[in-house]
């Protein structure tokens, strides 16, 4: 039976089937954001056609906005927290966060092994053995930037404890999601004031209001009171499209500052996705699907991109962007399946 994110007397579906199918939508959104949002990083001679928009294209803005893909995860991670720690018997269970840290590693170490070592070895992106090494360790991810966030989810994951203990204690919680962004932003100018540039603490200070705001949201149902007032809406599935529609364009309007108050943009547009998938159970299985596989098509999707002319050339053949999104996770899925398959078998 699925665990029940909320209670099962409550309308709005927000179970772990949908946050799974939500995490789908989320790794789209970062694949399109990492394969087009970044002309850049796309070598000579990989041409992507697009709908010409404000001197660029639109997709190129749609991939922009991409970036809130990150909060999402984060947000729902915080969701999911709350829900385990309030099942436990006991915060501090140091066993649970020790199995959860070398289940992340394992699946990053078989990844690095089966998806990024052929490539580095065999192909014309250089690093050897070396790089190989630096990527078991995380000390240095050139090559595959885009897993800098396992070391925020090692501190966020130790730190949970406590922070779980706080949101519990809290009364106001609907003021917490409205400070939260704030306080980021003062305590990250704090740090750096104080001590200076560092960059595990300095992302940990930007993305744990995002943390925060998916537990906030937990405690307080938020996400099935707000469902209470707009599930009679008489053109409700236009009024999801229009609360999705908003959020990409209220942060790319943002543009520097998105960062800071992506606790607010992301959780509506997980909200808005939610209600979409309330009545699509179709669209909602094939988005289950990705979903499941969503950490490993994240971890194992930079080698398309960095790992030399051969393999962007490859990613980049469709020339459409929505086509290079579809061919980008087709090309993944091997090394994918293969290390879920492997992982499995270990009962990591």
């Amino acid at each position: 039976m699925q665990e029940k994110v909320q209670n099962s007397d409550v309308e709005f579906n927000f179970d772990k089937q949908m946050t799974t199918a939500i995490k789908g939508v989320s790794i789209c959104i970062m694949l399109f954001h990492h394969f087009i949002g970044f002309p850049d990083w796309v070598n000579e001679g990989n041409v992507i056609y697009g709908i010409p928009f404000n001197d660029k294209t639109l997709e190129y803005y749609l991939a922009v906005f991409g970036k809130i893909c990150v909060a999402m995860y984060t947000v729902l991670s915080g969701y999911g927290l709350y829900i385990s720690y309030r099942n436990k018997d006991k915060i501090w269970d140091f066993k649970y966060l020790l199995i959860k840290t070398v289940q992340l590693l394992v699946n990053w170490w078989l990844i690095v092994l089966i998806v990024e070592m052929p490539v580095i070895l065999f192909g014309d992106s250089g690093g050897g053995i070396q790089k190989i090494i630096r990527h078991l360790t995380l000390t240095q991810l050139d090559g595959n930037p885009f897993v800098g966030y396992i070391k925020f989810y090692f501190l966020a994951l130790w730190t949970s404890p406590f922070c779980y203990t706080i949101v519990k204690k809290t009364k106001r919680v609907y003021a917490c999601v409205l400070i939260l962004p704030f306080l980021g932003m003062v305590l990250r100018k704090l740090l750096v004031a104080t001590i200076g540039e560092n960059d595990l603490l300095y992302t940990y200070l930007l993305y744990i209001p995002y943390f925060l705001t998916g537990m906030v949201i937990c405690k307080s149902k938020l996400y099935n009171i707000i469902y209470q007032y707009i599930k009679k809406v008489k053109f409700y599935n236009a009024f999801c499209v229009v609360l999705l529609i908003v959020v990409v364009v209220l942060r790319l309007v943002f543009g520097n500052y998105a960062l800071s108050f992506d606790s607010w943009f992301s959780a509506a547009f997980i909200f808005g996705i939610a209600c979409m998938l309330q009545k699509q159970s179709y669209i909602k299985m094939m988005f289950l699907k990705l979903g499941q596989y969503s950490t490993n098509l994240w971890y194992s999707h930079a080698v398309w991109i960095f790992g030399g002319v051969t393999m962007q050339k490859i990613l980049y053949s469709p020339r459409i962007p929505i086509l290079i999104l579809a061919w980008g996770i087709i090309l993944c899925m091997p090394g994918v399946l293969i290390t879920s398959w492997l992982k499995k078998k270990m009962k990591v």
